[in-house]
């Protein structure tokens, strides 16, 4: 049962890695929309997720790799030559399954970086909210990562931290945790109490976030209400770093 819960808004605000970091489970989220999207992506039968943080490595792993697939985008706009963009509904089954996908974003590939040598890193987004926490439960140390945006807290990663952590202190109220958690559970509970419908409620609180209102910007409208389906899926992804990628145990 989860006893420590440490969110961070942005990965640069991680603290030193020592012995312990290690051993922790870290979370990696970036709602809109590379968490979202790779997870779309491996529920619709995609064979594995290959991140990248460079353009240009991700255009060579591409060529070595069979079949290959090569999604992302920089500044939330496709990536010239790319076969798909960071946008969920780019990455249906019919295109990805039994494929690999090469993937680099702004963001949320830079995230994963910096916790890559956790003894176990896991991809949540609120397509797969409930899934994440029934994993999430029997873990000792878990860290909550928001990805951010371009070095700026966005308010959608912690929504998302929130919704995690409020379920596992639920599950445990003797849970340690800091005070960005505390932070974060309550911006997710001023949302899960409105009245009404939850995924319009998410949805329409989404638009009205940092990376909301840039992605509206760019036309991406519809991703909004697609990242706010919760648990559309029962995947946990989760990155091996023997292997550099992220696939479904």
């Amino acid at each position: 049962m989860s006893s420590r819960i440490t969110t961070f808004f942005l990965p640069s605000l991680l603290n030193p890695p020592d012995e312990s970091w290690h051993s922790c489970t870290a979370v990696v989220i970036d709602i809109l929309r590379a968490s979202s999207t790779m997870i779309t992506a491996l529920a619709n039968g995609a064979s594995a997720i290959h991140p990248c943080l460079e353009v240009d490595e991700a255009r060579a792993l591409k060529e070595r790799l069979d079949d290959a697939l090569v999604g992302g985008e920089r500044g939330g706009k496709p990536i010239e030559g790319f076969d798909c963009s960071n946008s969920p509904v780019d990455y249906s089954s019919d295109r990805v399954k039994g494929r690999p996908v090469v993937f680099t974003t702004t963001n949320g590939t830079f995230a994963l970086s910096r916790v890559s040598n956790c003894r176990e890193v896991l991809i949540g987004a609120f397509l797969n909210l409930s899934a994440l926490c029934d994993g999430l439960r029997e873990c000792r140390d878990v860290v909550l990562l928001c990805a951010g945006t371009n070095g700026r807290v966005t308010r959608e990663d912690i929504l998302f931290s929130g919704a995690v952590a409020d379920r596992l202190t639920a599950a445990n109220p003797a849970a340690v945790y800091n005070d960005e958690t505390r932070l974060a559970i309550s911006a997710w509970r001023d949302v899960a109490r409105q009245a009404g419908d939850l995924k319009k409620n998410l949805a329409r609180s989404l638009q009205d976030t940092l990376g909301g209102r840039n992605l509206m910007k760019l036309g991406y409208v519809e991703d909004l209400d697609r990242v706010a389906e919760v648990d559309r899926y029962e995947i946990v992804p989760r990155w091996s770093q023997e292997q550099a990628r992220i696939k479904v145990p």
